[in-house]
């Protein structure tokens, strides 16, 4: 996941979803209309990605260190899995696994339905991301939405 194309598909994605103008019950709202106060919980990952080479372990901390330019300290482990480090190094060389997380408090009965409204509409960008053959990433969507449908789906069975 460190090779810059992989990560390019999967931020443009987050992006593009992130950005849908989406439609309930007459009205027409974003995530940024649902996110708030989380809506840049995932802004520490995308903002480090493009340096992420540099990464050195310190779990669940990652250190990114770019001499004369840049250093930080950034907790990445609830973002970041299947790692492989370089022994010698401590340098981060690979991740398998990456996590976004969206989140936000349903405070009301629309709040939850929008946001079901916004889940359905990953799953579906998910499905035809995942069909395009000549993408790179796997996209995995996962939330309350999906877990109740596959709840529904069980219980027929």
């Amino acid at each position: 996941m460190l090779n810059e194309p992989e990560f390019d598909e999967l931020n443009n994605f987050q992006e593009h979803f992130t950005q849908a103008t989406l439609h309930y019950n007459g009205t027409v709202f974003t995530w940024k209309d649902l996110c708030k106060p989380f809506c840049d919980i995932n802004a520490m990952l995308t903002k480090a990605m493009p340096y992420i080479g540099f990464a050195t372990k310190g779990y669940p901390n990652f250190n990114i260190d770019i001499p004369f330019f840049f250093s930080a300290k950034m907790n990445l482990g609830k973002n970041l899995f299947q790692r492989e480090m370089d022994e010698q190094t401590g340098e981060l060389k690979a991740v398998k696994l990456m996590a976004f997380y969206y989140t936000t408090f349903l405070d009301s009965e629309e709040k939850s339905k929008k946001v079901e409204v916004f889940e359905n509409n990953i799953v579906e960008l998910a499905r035809i991301h995942n069909a395009n053959d000549s993408n790179r990433v796997e996209i995995i969507p996962h939330g309350t939405y999906m877990v109740k449908k596959e709840i529904v789906d069980g219980s027929k069975t």
